[in-house]
């Protein structure tokens, strides 16, 4: 059973379709930012249509308080996670009494996409800066893009979740920001939207890793493709990245870095020379339990990265 699960995990991890994931924004409306003090005004625009994946820009005024109207967004999709960002904050240095700045109403459609079917954790945040005095700004959301506010007002308390499937045809969100200022020192709202696969698994740490992998991801993440995980292995200048997968824990002592073991938790039933590979979990392999570590081979010996259990359901 274990020679025939082995073979079955190395035969999809090699022959996953050339399946992407993608998130794009997009602005519906023009994109207006004005800041004034008496009759001094100052705009800034930025036409409607798709955005870049990161970009601000805003309206100022000069003197010393210089007041600011300024529009942000980043947006980023990977096999793991899809993420979009929007911050619209209105600056008025020393709360000058006759100045006036707005950002808005704006109009931004997310749109998330896949080439075949996949299934979504969707976390929707949102954060504001208001003092005191200051109107807090209004953030109301379309799913869907269907012409009606699902989410009159997106709450500051706790963030909205919600699991959406899409793919070829996409998951939309209309959001619509709208921001303004007189005479106080500050506002801003800031809002993200999240999405992470739901893939009907548990990923458990169950070994800490010997050494310090710095900004590498987590030896096992939940992945779009296939309802199923990502596996890493830390790899840095000089070094080789190892996975290994098991079907039950064999721990087994590799050596030790600064004093701490270095710890083999599965089996090696499948030990790949890779950093990185896709694992689909279809259906036909469900239910199934199995272990996972990244491997550093290091001139100086074998360093272990954290290790999982992973449950498809």
């Amino acid at each position: 059973m274990k020679l025939f699960q082995a073979c079955t995990l190395l035969v999809l991890a090699t022959t996953l379709s050339a399946q992407s994931v993608g998130v794009s924004l997009s602005a519906l409306t023009p994109l207006q930012t004005v800041v004034a003090n008496g009759a001094a005004i100052n705009t800034a625009t930025w036409p409607a249509g798709p955005l870049t994946s990161y970009h601000s820009f805003g309206a100022t005024l000069p003197g010393p308080s210089a007041p600011q109207a300024t529009v942000f967004w980043s947006f980023l999709g990977w096999n793991n996670h899809a993420f979009v960002e929007l911050l619209h904050s209105l600056a008025n240095p020393g709360a000058v009494p006759t100045v006036t700045a707005t950002t808005g109403s704006h109009e931004f459609l997310a749109e998330l996409t896949a080439t075949a079917p996949v299934s979504a954790d969707i976390r929707i945040s949102r954060v504001d800066h208001v003092v005191a005095g200051a109107v807090s700004p209004t953030v109301q959301l379309d799913y869907d893009n269907d012409g009606t506010i699902d989410v009159a007002s997106v709450s500051t308390a706790s963030p909205l979740l919600l699991t959406r499937q899409y793919g070829p045809q996409p998951f939309r969100v209309r959001i619509v920001v709208n921001a303004s200022l007189s005479g106080v020192e500050h506002t801003s709202t800031h809002l993200t939207l999240e999405a992470t696969p739901h893939n009907d698994l548990t990923i458990t740490e169950v070994i800490a890793p010997c050494f310090a992998t710095g900004p590498f991801p987590p030896s096992v993440q939940p992945s779009f493709f296939g309802r199923g995980v990502t596996l890493v292995a830390a790899q840095y200048a000089g070094t080789l990245g190892l996975v290994v997968v098991g079907f039950s824990p064999q721990p087994a002592l590799l050596g030790s870095s600064s004093g701490l073991p270095c710890i083999l938790l599965p089996s090696p039933d499948i030990v790949l020379v890779t950093s990185g590979l896709e694992v689909p979990l279809p259906a036909s392999l469900r239910p199934l339990t199995f272990f996972a570590q990244g491997v550093t081979w290091t001139p100086n010996g074998l360093l272990t990265n954290e290790g999982f259990a992973v449950t498809a359901f």
